[in-house]
C-alpha cells in the first residue's frame, strides 16, 4: 500500500492535474468543472485514463485542497 501511495504522489500526470485543481479551486470552480477541464485538455490519470469527479476529489483531498 505504501508503494502505491508513493507512486501516486510522484506520478507526473497527478502532479500536473494537482496544479490545475489548485488553480481552479482558488477560482471557486466545481468538481465537475475541474473534471471537464482536465479531460478537455487531455490530462490523464496515473493509469492513463480520463478523470472522473471522484478521482479529482481524491487528489484534492490528498493535497489538502478541499
Amino acid at each position: 500500500v505504501a508503494v502505491i501511495k508513493e507512486n501516486a504522489r510522484t506520478n507526473e500526470n497527478n502532479i500536473r492535474a494537482i496544479s490545475l485543481i489548485k488553480e481552479m479551486r482558488k477560482n471557486n470552480c466545481s468538481w465537475s468543472e475541474i473534471c471537464n477541464e482536465l479531460n478537455k485538455n487531455k490530462y490523464k490519470t496515473s493509469k492513463g485514463k480520463s478523470f472522473q469527479i471522484v478521482q479529482v476529489q481524491r487528489l484534492a483531498k490528498r493535497e489538502n485542497i478541499l
